[in-house]
């Protein structure tokens, strides 16, 4: 590529208005429009999404949404990321088409 000035010249500058430069008009329009979009809809609540109980706190150790998660004691709470964390280690990946999941935990359950 180093003999050929014009590719040079392509890759290092592809913003202008050249048939093969990038349309960053059109990019910059669609942004605006999406900003606008955005900017239209009131902002979101914190309780809107972390009340959920699709909200899966601990995902894929558990399929336990917010809510059965919220009660459990602190000990429990740091137990299950644990074993997420050993589920997700480097070594337990190795060699292995398994899930990260190592048990499946259903509510309540002690870890």
């Amino acid at each position: 590529m180093g003999d050929h000035p014009r590719f040079n010249y392509e890759i290092e500058n592809p913003f202008g208005q050249d048939v093969n430069d990038l349309p960053l008009d059109t990019y910059c329009r669609q942004i605006a429009l999406e900003l606008d979009i955005i900017t239209a809809t009131p902002a979101p609540r914190v309780d809107d999404f972390t009340v959920r109980d699709d909200n899966l706190v601990l995902y894929p150790l558990s399929m336990d949404g917010y809510n059965d998660w919220k009660d459990r004691s602190v000990e429990e709470i740091r137990a299950a990321l644990r074993t997420k964390v050993i589920a997700n280690s480097p070594s337990s990946a190795l060699g292995s088409d398994e899930s990260t999941v190592v048990g499946s935990m259903s509510s309540k359950q002690t870890v």
